[in-house]
């Protein structure tokens, strides 16, 4: 075990500003993993990895250990369960959120489960354990500069993490990314359950629970993440451009559910995203 490991801290962070690009929700050194079963997932991103033991990990019906140096990449949402696979389980964990982390992962190639090997001298480890202890050191960090360090992470991640294995979410993602590729075109469009369905070639059933598995979320829910998204893009690309228009580009029925909807996914209304950017940029 390394010698600069301390003994479990956990840091968690209540308030969260959903408009920052990323936050962290918690972050953590557990000497002794317990066993944990969460049916329905867990609501932020989640990197947990092995510091020294091995535990077991389930998701859907695949069945993994985790070595020392592993560790696994998990989207919001997504069943899981883990526990020990011998008398010590010690790891270090992220789990964390924010307004750009869709596109940040979606761009990394980090946005389904996997898992990754520490190839560069436990670097991950260490990073953690660095930001655990920045942390600890400034609990009142500004926001901007946390999100910075959640950035690099995850950088070093798509850099130092060797892909060990994908659980069977890759073969059931193949399954589904074309109808994601065309969701991605064809935004605008009046897209409904049934739409998909003959899209992708399979019943709403199951492409609901394909969805489930490798998305954390139902395939209408991701379609109007990927609306969200492509607003936020014109919000701050095109400053001069009306809320109506953007809500009629993106696919909404009319201005009010667009705003209503990005209220509830963002916590602030299109306007007060755009202005919050714009002075942003601004200051740059």
């Amino acid at each position: 075990m390394p010698e600069n490991l301390f003994s479990s801290r956990r840091y968690s962070f209540s308030a969260h500003d959903k408009s920052l690009p990323l936050f962290i929700e918690t972050i953590g050194y557990n000497s002794q993993e317990s066993t944990i079963s969460r049916p329905a997932g867990y609501p932020y991103i989640h990197w947990l990895q092995t510091v020294s033991g091995e535990g077991n990990f389930r998701t859907g019906s695949e069945i993994f250990t985790l070595n020392e140096g592993e560790g696994i990449f998990l989207p919001a949402n997504i069943p899981h369960q883990y526990e020990p696979a011998g008398k010590q389980w010690a790891t270090v964990y992220l789990t964390f959120g924010g307004g750009a982390a869709e596109s940040i992962l979606l761009g990394l190639k980090l946005n389904q489960a996997v898992v990754l090997k520490d190839t560069q001298d436990n670097k991950l480890q260490k990073t953690l354990m660095d930001l655990m202890e920045n942390v600890r050191k400034q609990p009142r960090a500004l926001p901007l500069e946390v999100s910075s360090y959640i950035y690099n992470f995850l950088i070093l991640l798509r850099k130092y993490g060797a892909f060990n294995f994908q659980p069977s979410l890759t073969s059931k993602m193949a399954r589904i990314e074309p109808l994601i590729d065309w969701m991605s075109h064809y935004y605008s469009q009046n897209i409904g359950l049934q739409e998909m369905e003959q899209k992708a070639g399979i019943s709403s059933q199951y492409l609901s629970k394909l969805f489930k598995e490798t998305m954390g979320t139902s395939p209408y829910s991701y379609l109007v993440q990927v609306r969200i998204r492509k607003a936020k893009e014109f919000l701050i690309k095109e400053p001069e451009l009306p809320l109506k228009e953007i809500s009629r580009m993106t696919g909404f029925e009319d201005v009010s559910h667009f705003i209503a909807t990005f209220r509830k996914k963002e916590g602030l209304t299109p306007g007060n995203y755009r202005k919050l950017h714009t002075e942003t940029r601004e200051l740059e």
